[in-house]
């Protein structure tokens, strides 16, 4: 008789998601023959204390905060917590959280003794053989004390734990610190997952399956990376059913909008070229897979057809490249009127920005983390400052929504990078601002973390807050830790001159709260008329003609100057060199355009204009007179 086998999906994961990994699994295993249900708790406590308030804890607050873990530890290790309260006292003076943040965590604290003890009550245990817990950021905690409260009742039931928090070594340091925990998965569990259940099932030793922490006597081992997926199209579709049936009768679909996790790839290309200094994410599978073009839009019309939503999110790293030349191009063809999420690297062309929108990925993560040369170059990324603008610049022409964060902090940074920064800033009032911002962390995985003396990092150790949330001894908390702290050997502080940068952030959150705009049209033949609403636009009006408004939109695209003078040879020849010259460097003063050593990007969005010419821009009272640049 085959084991019977029930993932659990734990808080703070978000409601409006089921999880891609378990889903996977399900999958597998049902075809196998294998009786797998999933059971998403995390709908148990979200209707507790109301979705919003979940959603929040979930996704909005900083991971580095850890509300979310402190508040199972809270209820799960009590006074083994060198300092129960500590932790409040902590994230106020060290992280910056708000009154309000503490207020709320302090409420939450109330219901998670009942939550858990609602989790005990709502299954019969009986019918499961393997429980497995699904854990990635903060989930560790609260999945190890339900884990550990289904094993005191239920001694016989054989406990697994696996997901992003497991990888190696940090699912062995869970394993040897848990005992309760009687397997742990690291890495990709694809296929030693369920040839793990029907070994089982025969009852057949499992040591040799590669992947697995197991117990030997008192000695937690590790059998080794596991072997990674190579073909992707071999892999089931997600099965997401349990989720849409647990999600019936409850609140949250009136209040979160379910989003599918969909997978095309895995790996990244760029990483295993030229590894992002700060980045964390694939620990042991960085060599970059994708499935086949058709496998992958056979996926994505599979899952909009069979749930009901028309939201979808790809958890790839990194968008193959090769989807832009059949799979988005079929997506726009069939116009499902989907609401895709991809990652993307920021070197998009325009075309292929288009073809985004066009295909119904209107939400991108580009991976733009700085706009400065020096900073980008420190973090391997690839691009340049103006290929950071255009994006965004293409992204607000073609109503793609790019979410990015301003990243500081990098070894090696000066403070004269971020007030070189400032001026293009201030020219970028009308295009989207940085969801986010915040000083570089020390993830596991990443270069930083591997070699962290190679760029000028010391004393690496796990955050402060984590001393908070686990009663371990110094070496355990390394191994189990994914967010470290470090000093810098010369002693600088990012602190010391980042002030000025976030300020000008905030005035940049605000002027696109009020719809600042700087919009381009073209009324007339080798005519551009420039419309802008920025609060700090230098004229309201600016209206190009000739070779001018020619050169403007040769720009569209970062343009160095070498070619904008092949440019000038070949379509203004009678244009000289220092006219241009002039013509470029009033447009920069007029934050009209962006210059970024010998390179030159027009700013102003193209956009139709209504019968109305100023129904684009209602907070403008009036404009002012058109005036020309230049001779």
């Amino acid at each position: 008789m085959k084991p019977a086998v029930l993932f659990i999906n734990m808080p703070f994961s978000g409601v409006d998601r089921p999880q891609i990994g378990i889903s996977l699994l399900k999958a597998s295993l049902q075809a196998r023959g294998i009786a797998c249900d999933i059971r998403y708790f995390n709908h148990l406590l979200a209707e507790r204390i109301g979705p919003l308030l979940y959603q929040e804890f979930s996704g909005l607050i900083d991971h580095t905060i850890f509300a979310g873990e402190w508040l199972f530890a809270h209820q799960f290790f009590g006074d083994l917590l060198i300092d129960g309260n500590g932790y409040l006292r902590h994230i106020q003076k060290e992280l910056n959280a708000s009154d309000e943040t503490v207020s709320k965590i302090l409420y939450l604290r109330r219901f998670i003794a009942p939550f858990l003890d609602d989790c005990l009550r709502s299954v019969d245990w009986q019918r499961y053989t393997i429980i497995g817990f699904t854990s990635t950021f903060e989930q560790n905690i609260a999945s190890l004390a339900l884990a550990h409260a289904i094993k005191e009742r239920y001694p016989d039931k054989i406990m697994v734990m696996g997901g992003a928090n497991c990888e190696h070594p940090m699912g062995l340091a869970i394993h040897r610190c848990f005992p309760f925990i009687d397997y742990v998965f690291s890495g990709e569990a694809d296929y030693s997952f369920p040839e793990f259940v029907e070994r089982l099932a025969r009852q057949e030793p499992v040591k040799d399956i590669r992947g697995l922490v197991y117990r030997e006597g008192r000695k937690s081992v590790f059998t080794g990376h596991p072997e990674s997926v190579s073909d992707m199209d071999a892999l089931p579709f997600p099965n997401y059913d349990d989720y849409f049936a647990q999600l019936k009768g409850t609140s949250i679909p009136r209040h979160v909008l379910p989003t599918l996790q969909i997978e095309t790839s895995r790996g990244c290309w760029w990483g295993a070229k030229h590894h992002c200094t700060f980045c964390g994410l694939n620990a042991m599978t960085m060599t970059f897979r994708a499935k086949s073009q058709d496998r992958a839009l056979q996926e994505i019309l599979y899952l909009a057809a069979r749930y009901p939503t028309n939201q979808l999110a790809a958890v790839d790293n990194i968008i193959d490249t090769h989807y832009f030349r059949e799979l988005l191009p079929e997506l726009k063809r069939r116009k499902l009127n989907l609401m895709l999420f991809y990652e993307t690297k920021s070197n998009l062309h325009k075309d292929q920005v288009k073809l985004l929108s066009d295909a119904g990925v209107k939400m991108i993560q580009p991976g733009i983390e700085s706009l400065h040369a020096h900073m980008l170059q420190l973090m391997r990324k690839g691009v340049s400052p103006l290929q950071n603008v255009q994006l965004l610049k293409w992204c607000k022409e073609y109503r793609v929504d790019p979410s990015w964060n301003l990243l500081y902090g990098f070894p090696g940074e000066t403070a004269k990078d971020y007030e070189e920064m400032l001026p293009l800033i201030e020219s970028l009032m009308h295009l989207a601002p940085p969801t986010g911002h915040g000083p570089i962390r020390l993830d596991r995985f990443s270069p930083y973390f591997q070699t962290p003396e190679a760029f000028g990092l010391a004393n690496a150790r796990p955050m402060t807050v984590y001393r908070y949330l686990y009663p371990l001894t110094d070496k355990d908390m390394f191994d189990i830790a994914y967010f470290y702290e470090y000093e810098f050997p010369n002693g600088s502080d990012p602190n010391q001159y980042i002030g000025t940068t976030l300020r000008q952030l905030d005035v940049w959150r605000a002027a696109a709260g009020r719809g600042a705009s700087l919009l381009a049209r073209t009324p007339a033949k080798d005519v551009l008329v420039i419309e802008d609403t920025r609060p700090n636009a230098i004229r309201r009006q600016t209206t190009l003609k000739g070779w001018q408004q020619a050169l403007y939109d040769y720009c569209d695209q970062a343009r160095s100057w070498k070619a904008i003078a092949r440019w000038l040879d070949e379509h203004a020849p009678n244009v000289l060199p220092e006219a241009a010259q002039s013509f470029l460097t009033q447009l920069v003063q007029a934050r009209l355009m962006a210059r970024d050593g010998d390179q030159y990007l027009s700013l102003a969005v193209a956009a139709p204009m209504p019968n109305n010419p100023y129904a684009f821009f209602p907070y403008a009272t009036q404009v002012a007179e058109p005036l020309t640049i230049g001779a």
